[in-house]
């Protein structure tokens, strides 16, 4: 098996429940996406070759534009945002399934060994779309709720957001543009959190404080 060919199959597959609701379809990106109220919302299926099986990697991103502009005009080496929220499908079915907002991605993958493998995706992704993908999508894309979710717990890795220092950055800006009562609270915790990441990061940070008191 290939991974164009498997990936063609099930992106067509799957493509009718995600177009019903307005998503784009992009085959060469291996991905589903739509704009929402300044954001975009993507649905990737990140494929894998391991030998004889090919594995996927199923993600839910949402990025925030008013946010990731704002980080954007001041970060010089960390321009490239995956994502303001988000994670592994499975990682958003545990939040919704078991509460869990604290932890990184599951790694957990789907498995293709054959076109049965390949039928069963195509019948089983269109549930999660319609169980927690969507769901995911319609109830956080908005700076409010980017602010609520990354700034929960300030110290502990969010499975929002579990890409740390990168995180505190963004939580930051949703903070302030969110008008957060905790916001310089926020800002020390998260300068204390950042006292061993990179000096590009902390400087990043610095600039957003300038930034962020003085526009917004």
């Amino acid at each position: 098996m290939k991974i164009n060919e498997v990936s063609k199959q099930i992106i067509a597959g799957i493509a009718p429940i995600f177009t019903k609701h307005g998503f784009n379809v992009d085959f060469k990106e291996r991905e589903f996406n739509r704009e929402r109220n300044g954001c975009i919302q993507i649905f990737d299926l990140l494929f894998y070759k391991k030998g004889d099986i090919i594995e996927i990697k199923p993600e839910i991103r949402i990025k925030i534009k008013h946010i990731e502009d704002i980080y954007h005009h001041i970060s010089i080496d960390h321009n490239d945002i995956y994502s303001s929220l988000g994670n592994d499908l499975f990682s958003i079915v545990d939040y919704y399934d078991n509460g869990r907002e604290i932890g990184g991605s599951s790694g957990t993958k789907w498995i293709v060994r054959d076109k049965n493998s390949i039928k069963k995706l195509i019948k089983v992704i269109p549930k999660y779309f319609k169980r927690e993908i969507l769901r995911y999508f319609e109830e956080n894309s908005s700076v409010a709720r980017a602010d609520e979710l990354l700034n929960k717990y300030p110290r502990e890795i969010s499975i929002h957001n579990w890409l740390y220092p990168m995180r505190a950055c963004l939580a930051i800006i949703a903070a302030k543009l969110n008008n957060n009562h905790r916001y310089d609270e926020l800002v020390s915790i998260y300068e204390e959190e950042l006292e061993e990441a990179l000096e590009s990061y902390k400087q990043d940070f610095i600039n957003l404080k300038r930034f962020l008191s003085k526009n917004v």
